[in-house]
């Protein structure tokens, strides 16, 4: 299962890191994640996050 999520960028790369890894730690223990990458278009506006999940019921019980 596949997740992709695509938002604005808010500010610069220290405030989108600050932004994302409270999730990332809490994400990474929950049963059924594999692993998650974020894409940056080129010119530095959009971000993508997609994350890996054993099953889309594993995806749901982490929501």
């Amino acid at each position: 299962m596949t997740q992709y999520n695509s938002f604005v960028q808010i500010g610069n790369s220290a405030s989108l890191k600050l932004f994302l890894f409270p999730n990332q730690i809490i994400v990474k223990h929950q049963s059924g994640f594999i692993c998650a990458k974020l894409l940056k278009s080129d010119d530095g506006i959009k971000v993508t996050a997609i994350a890996h999940w054993e099953s889309a019921e594993q995806l749901a019980a982490m929501r």
